[in-house]
């Protein structure tokens, strides 16, 4: 489908699900603050438990906002279908509670699509600040464009959201509270039916980098869970985004087969000392593992995060990403099940 040069400005609805968190201000701040007035914003609040009221009272009173609250928490995809019905504007634009916009933000993307026509959706750039500190123990978005579409800096024509059914809400698991995937299946049910989705590297939002709990890792594991259903419901699509090419080597699924592949080796450390009483053997495998957990660790730090974790953070690190191969492999087969179960329902 292609679309006519508008004579006027294209008006945006962003839409903003929320669980309370205080940095929503943060971002409502940012996004006053871009170059490109012609849009709207639709927050939607899905933890019922708190009034995201307190805290806005520059905003609550603005024409272009509108505050919704669910009932019941019902996970991001449902907020941002919620968000979507509301809007108004002829592209809807997504962002995290927690993301900080670019000033040129609205503008960047609005100035692409009214320069494309033949795009229903596009990708933006999305990083943590120059000055933020990043660690296993911290929780911040890096995206480049080389894989997948993360919904706290993406833009899709409205028209063509409502075609393809909005976000799936399946990826919403309310027992474990986990959500995944829900907007890559999105972007993955666009493409399919021919349309065109882009990068663009000028349409910059900042995730700010924030300490969480030092079990960080492990939930971040558990979205595991959704790999499978990801997987059943785009098979080919689904490989293409998770492998990784060295050269002329690709390899299908790494994410995946590298986690199992370090947890037989962890496992298999003290068979290859206790019953085999295999020094070399050990000392291979004691070496791959090391090598592996602290591979991780450093994709995920800067200087600045390993500074303020300190050794003992480093350590700790070590044994709390140790678990997380096995929390990612227990949440994996669970999916599994799941989407089993649900295959041989239909």
């Amino acid at each position: 489908m292609y679309y006519e040069r508008r004579k006027i400005s294209i008006k945006v609805s962003v839409i903003i699900p929320t669980i309370g968190r205080s940095a929503l201000l943060n971002c409502l701040q940012a996004l006053y603050k871009n170059s490109y007035k012609n849009f709207e914003v639709v927050v939607v609040n899905d933890n019922p438990s708190v009034d995201i009221t307190i805290g806005l009272s520059e905003f609550i009173n603005k024409d272009n906002l509108t505050l919704i609250n669910n009932t019941n928490q019902k996970g991001p995809a449902y907020a941002r279908n919620l968000g979507a019905r509301h809007a108004k504007g002829e592209l809807l634009a997504f962002l995290d509670d927690d993301t900080i916009p670019s000033e040129n933000w609205l503008d960047a993307a609005v100035n692409f699509f009214e320069f494309s026509p033949d795009i229903a959706a596009i990708v933006g750039k999305t990083i943590p600040r120059d000055e933020d500190a990043l660690s296993p123990f911290h929780h911040y978005m890096r995206h480049n464009g080389k894989s997948g579409y993360p919904a706290c800096n993406l833009f899709v024509r409205n028209e063509i959201f409502k075609e393809v059914g909005g976000f799936s809400e399946e990826y919403f698991n309310s027992k474990h509270r986990i959500y995944h995937y829900e907007d890559a299946d999105l972007a993955l049910r666009i493409l399919s039916l021919g349309y065109k989705i882009e990068y663009i590297e000028n349409v910059i939002v900042y995730h700010p980098s924030h300490t969480r709990s030092f079990l960080q890792p492990i939930k971040i594991a558990k979205k595991s869970f959704f790999d499978p259903l990801l997987q059943y419901n785009h098979p080919f699509e689904y490989s293409r985004l998770r492998s990784k090419k060295f050269g002329f080597l690709r390899i299908k699924n790494i994410r995946t087969r590298s986690r199992f592949v370090i947890a037989l080796d962890i496992i298999l450390i003290p068979i290859f000392l206790l019953v085999f009483k295999n020094v070399p053997l050990t000392s291979i495998a004691l070496i791959l593992y090391l090598f592996s957990i602290a591979f991780i660790i450093v994709r995920k730090s800067n200087k600045k995060g390993l500074a303020e974790i300190g050794f003992k953070g480093i350590i700790l690190a070590f044994l709390i990403e140790t678990l997380s191969i096995f929390a990612f492999i227990y949440f994996y087969i669970l999916g599994n099940l799941s989407v089993r179960s649900q295959k041989h329902h239909e």
